[in-house]
């Protein structure tokens, strides 16, 4: 078997897939380690700003379970004063919001779903429109991307083929 048929022989390579993905085998160990760096200082983050909740919480389920035996219970009206207002704007935006949801979905739905496409043109009648020899747009067609500059009239003025990305 010479070198031409064996050239022959061989399959052509798979099409890349676009977007190219970054598979987990192929990202770089620095990416790897800031990634888990960073994670870890954000799960101390909220359990450092979480810290008086989570000492209650063992308190609580300590010995003798149900009642705080080691740090003070909370002042819940006290609390509750502090965080109402926010809550009472955070509610309403919610009811707002969903209300809109509701109201909108029928306009942001369309209306006739049953409608089929437009038939595709006769290549003669593309020809005609664009300007465009029958032979030159066999061949566009023929390409996976072709990049197009239409003139000021309609008519395409240039294309070009590009080599897949």
């Amino acid at each position: 078997m010479n070198a031409d048929t064996q050239l022959d022989s061989r399959q052509k390579p798979a099409p890349l897939a676009w977007p190219p993905l970054v598979g987990a085998d192929r990202v770089p160990r620095a990416v790897v380690l800031r990634d888990w760096v960073l994670t870890l200082l954000a799960w101390c983050a909220l359990a450092w700003m979480l810290r008086n909740a989570i000492l209650l919480t063992i308190d609580w389920f300590r010995e003798p379970f149900g009642q705080f035996t080691y740090l003070q219970a909370p002042d819940w009206p006290r609390i509750w004063q502090r965080l109402r207002n926010y809550l009472e704007v955070a509610g309403f935006l919610v009811v707002w919001i969903g209300f809109w949801a509701v109201y909108r979905s029928t306009a942001l739905r369309p209306s006739d779903q049953t409608q089929e496409s437009p038939k595709p043109l006769a290549d003669s009648v593309l020809c005609q429109r664009y300007g465009v020899e029958p032979d030159q747009l066999k061949a566009w067609q023929a390409q996976r991307i072709v990049t197009v500059h239409v003139a000021q009239d309609g008519r395409i003025s240039d294309a070009a083929s590009t080599v897949d990305p």
